[in-house]
């Protein structure tokens, strides 16, 4: 299941992906371009990948953030 988390820079987008997949915290600010996280969860007792799709949300990554829809099942504003 692919998900990518979109919204305005510096609104927490890493720091939430990085807490749910790592247990750890972010102790710096810095701003993504790009960034890719998985996990597995279990969903009805079956393993399911989960991918976390990390985008920017400053406007100078306009141009780069739709190259990362493509197979994406869900969207996280």
């Amino acid at each position: 299941v692919k998900c990518v988390l979109v919204g305005d820079g510096a609104i927490g987008k890493t720091s939430l992906i990085v807490s749910y997949t790592t247990n750890g915290y972010p102790l710096e600010y810095v701003p993504t371009a790009y960034d890719n996280y998985a996990v597995v969860v279990t969903v009805d007792n079956k393993p399911i990948r989960l991918q976390l799709c990390d985008t920017a949300g400053q406007d100078d990554f306009d141009s780069l953030r739709p190259l990362c829809y493509p197979g994406t099942d869900v969207f996280l504003v």
